[in-house]
């Protein structure tokens, strides 16, 4: 009889001790979002607090220097990259400047909209991200790769025409070089023996033109 006593009492006191444990166990859930939770929470809140260091860029305030990727919804043609001016601007599409520097994300993409939706496009959305620290030139026009192009210190106007794949076999060679630093810019064309006379030094931000109908 007392052999079948301390059988049940055993048998009592497990349950017991299993559920002390429990209560100092992890959540059964992991805590820890699915990369597409993240994303959607990231897109639809725009925490600063949920956000890890590198999106941290995406829920800042923007700055003059900052390299801006905007993306526009429904248009060809994007994103477009733009280094945040001097005096705080951005230049857009139809060439209107918006102010930037300053600015949260969010509120330059709704101001990015208003401006352009319904006065130029049916519907549009404007997504604007702050881009790490790189640098670059950027070359277009009648070359056969135009486009952006990472700027190395000593980088010189024939390295960006060869990253660029040289000219079309259109172009006129007339080039027309706009510095980032906003000094004037400079145009001239790009015949004989150019690359010992008219190879300048580029610098972080410079644009290369190179157009049919550019004089």
């Amino acid at each position: 009889m007392k052999s079948g006593l301390l059988i049940v009492a055993f048998v009592v006191v497990l349950p017991g001790c299993t559920g002390s444990n429990r209560g100092k166990t992890g959540p059964v859930f992991s805590e820890v979002p699915s990369p597409t939770q993240w994303h959607a929470y990231n897109v639809t809140n725009r925490s600063p607090a949920m956000n890890t260091s590198t999106n941290n860029l995406d829920v800042g305030i923007i700055k003059a220097g900052d390299v801006l990727l905007i993306t526009f919804s429904n248009l060809p043609g994007t994103p477009i990259d733009q280094r945040v001016k001097d005096d705080g601007t951005i230049t857009l599409i139809f060439n209107h400047n918006f102010q930037a520097a300053g600015k949260r994300i969010d509120d330059l993409e709704k101001e990015i909209r208003d401006y352009y939706v319904p006065k130029y496009f049916a519907d549009s959305t404007a997504a604007v991200r702050i881009l790490p620290e790189i640098h670059f030139v950027y070359v277009d026009g009648e070359f056969r790769n135009p486009g952006r192009y990472q700027w190395t210190n000593g980088m010189r106007l024939k390295d960006a025409i060869d990253a660029a794949g040289g000219f079309t076999e259109f172009a006129r060679h007339r080039i027309k070089l706009i510095h980032s630093d906003g000094t004037s810019a400079r145009s001239f064309r790009l015949v004989g023996d150019w690359v010992r006379t008219n190879n300048p030094a580029l610098h972080d931000g410079d644009r290369i033109h190179n157009l049919r109908d550019l004089l």
